[in-house]
């Protein structure tokens, strides 16, 4: 016998994922919009606005981590 003890892990019902997946992914589409803008305006018009490209740069780069985590979750356990 081994002293491991397998704890049975309760799984979130999967439209909740999906709808938390899909929130998660228009909310990255809203902020990689507000960045392409934000380096328009910079470029074409007043260069102050590189501050705020490179602060959305800044912000939203870790939900482009989360979207990967669960697109891979989801492939690796199932829905």
């Amino acid at each position: 016998m081994s002293a491991i003890a397998i704890a049975k892990v309760e799984r979130t019902d999967p439209a909740w994922r999906q709808l938390g997946f899909y929130g998660i992914s228009i909310a990255f589409n809203l902020c990689l919009v507000a960045q392409v803008l934000s380096v328009g305006v910079s470029y074409f018009n007043d260069p102050t606005w590189w501050a705020i490209h490179v602060w959305l740069v800044r912000g939203y780069g870790g939900l482009s981590l989360v979207l990967l985590g669960g697109a891979v979750e989801d492939d690796v356990y199932g829905p």
